[in-house]
């Protein structure tokens, strides 16, 4: 009855040991605990009726994600965010993925790309202005 008290405590710890080094690794292998960082770059001010590139810069640490599973973004009018549009982004090069669009009416509006990688999901949030003329 011993033997079998010290097998079942030495097969707890085994498993314990090896949850926990998984863990640590991951799901898909990434051993980074760092959060992603999805840096937005888009102008604040935009001319009406012009093609604008989207674009995201994500990372994790000092790494650059270049294998991000979705990149989209997601852009709504201050006046309703029910009648947001998604744009799938794709990845351009050094972690930047990007999309682009027209917006065809002035105003507020709020740009949000949603980013999922490596077990990860961030999603910013920015404010550009869309006018007639472009503004300085």
């Amino acid at each position: 009855m011993k033997h079998v008290k010290h097998f079942v405590l030495l097969a707890i710890v085994v498993v314990l040991t090896a949850c926990t080094a998984n863990a640590k690794e991951g799901q898909d292998g990434n051993r980074s605990l760092e959060p992603l960082k999805a840096e937005i770059q888009v102008p604040e001010n935009i001319k009406l009726m012009n093609e604008i590139n989207l674009k995201v810069k994500v990372t994790q640490g000092s790494d650059i994600v270049q294998d991000a599973s979705e990149v989209m973004f997601e852009i709504w009018h201050e006046k309703g965010k029910e009648e947001s549009i998604m744009l799938e982004a794709k990845h351009d090069q050094n972690g930047i993925y990007s999309a682009s669009t027209t917006f065809e009416k002035s105003g507020t509006y709020y740009v949000q790309p949603h980013v999922t990688a490596r077990n990860m999901h961030v999603m910013p949030k920015v404010k550009v202005i869309v006018n007639e003329k472009e503004s300085n």
